[in-house]
């Protein structure tokens, strides 16, 4: 198969390149040919190879342009994918704290006395300023970080 491409790119760069004569018959008829006629004058009819012949050795770089481009591309996409599983994982993070933190403070408001343990294990019972003090901080907490 890659014989007889080779073969067809080569054959038809030989025919652009071929000289191209043209003539006017007596009937006014126009013709084309790549010997001239015996006997008429013929002019060079100058016609230019296609850009597909021409363009042959160009058409391969292409290609490999094309292939660079679309693995590009690919990269590309997967690296915006990437970047928007993190985006929606960081939202989702962001979504269960601010829901910790408004269950912990409808706790907090419910609560008639917040509780407290120290290092030994030992409770120990905050009076209503702190609960206040807890109170107002989670709140801030949550206009911060829950928009």
């Amino acid at each position: 198969m890659r014989y007889i491409i080779g073969l067809s790119a080569l054959l038809l760069t030989t025919i652009s390149f071929a000289q191209v004569y043209t003539w006017t018959d007596a009937q006014g008829k126009k013709h084309y040919s790549d010997q001239p006629p015996a006997g008429i004058v013929a002019k060079d009819a100058n016609i230019k190879a296609s850009k597909g012949v021409a363009a042959a050795p160009a058409a391969q770089e292409s290609l490999a342009e094309k292939e660079a481009a679309f693995k590009q591309r690919r990269m590309d996409k997967e690296e915006a994918d990437k970047k928007e599983a993190e985006k929606t994982k960081e939202k989702q993070d962001k979504q269960a704290y601010c829901s910790s933190l408004k269950g912990h403070l409808a706790g907090l408001k419910q609560s008639k006395r917040l509780v407290e343990y120290d290092e030994s294990g030992k409770k120990k019972i905050l009076g209503t300023d702190a609960k206040q003090a807890e109170i107002a901080k989670t709140e801030k907490e949550i206009s911060d970080n829950c928009k």
